[in-house]
């Protein structure tokens, strides 16, 4: 399936299927939730915690109008001035979709079927063999402890900064957790030494991020993932 990202390439086929159906004043719900859809995404992307997952519902509204697009050509009522651009459009889309996805699983599938990948799958746990059944871990990505059997700590790493403008006495609580060597890892999507401003600004705060320098030292790397031990 088309992913977030190139899925965007469906925008101009949508913007033209609404555009007709105002122009014809008939618009449809799906042209007016896209409509309402547009501005909304501009104030969400201008998030720094926002990436293209969040586009999701922009998309979905894409294709379902793009579908508006492809009947007015199958009618006739295109004027033949879309033809040319939805042709584009379905070669981008199946190149990405080849490229990005159907690529990447079908290799996977024929390395396993040929007992060539002794690898653990990394998407489905990503830190396999780096961490110990048992062992307790904190992760800005809550899908590292859900992989061990494990309920996240913390859920949304992102409202961690708010959290601790309104509630300071809660961050200062896993401070303290840290500071006497509760986890015995943290598994992070970026490394404190090279990015703090990112940890500071965006996800867990100040407080949370001092004792993670102060008690926690960098022992490897597996993939995108930064792994932690507590310091000697």
């Amino acid at each position: 399936m088309l992913t977030p990202a190139n899925g965007l390439v469906l925008v101009p086929l949508a913007g033209w299927a609404v555009i007709m159906s105002l122009m014809e004043r008939r618009i449809s719900l799906y042209g007016l939730a896209l409509l309402c859809c547009v501005p909304v995404m501009v104030f969400v992307m201008a998030d720094e915690g926002a990436n293209d997952n969040h586009l999701l519902d922009l998309i979905v509204l894409c294709g379902i109008l793009s579908g508006e697009a492809w009947k007015r050509v199958i009618d006739g009522s295109s004027g033949g001035r879309l033809e040319w651009m939805l042709a584009a459009v379905l070669a981008f889309a199946g190149a990405s979709v080849l490229s990005h996805d159907m690529y990447l699983r079908v290799r996977d599938t024929a390395g396993y079927l040929r007992g060539h990948n002794d690898e653990p799958d990394r998407r489905l746990r990503p830190v396999e063999g780096v961490i110990e059944p048992g062992e307790h871990v904190l992760s800005d990505d809550p899908y590292v402890p859900v992989s061990l059997g494990q309920r996240p700590v913390v859920m949304d790493a992102w409202m961690l900064l708010r959290l601790e403008e309104a509630h300071p006495e809660w961050l200062q609580d896993l401070a303290d957790r840290l500071e006497g060597r509760e986890f015995d890892a943290l598994v992070v999507m970026r490394s404190l030494e090279d990015d703090p401003q990112w940890f500071q600004e965006v996800v867990f705060g100040p407080t949370v991020y001092a004792a993670m320098r102060e008690h926690y030292a960098l022992t490897e790397q597996v993939d995108r993932y930064w792994v932690y031990r507590p310091a000697e």
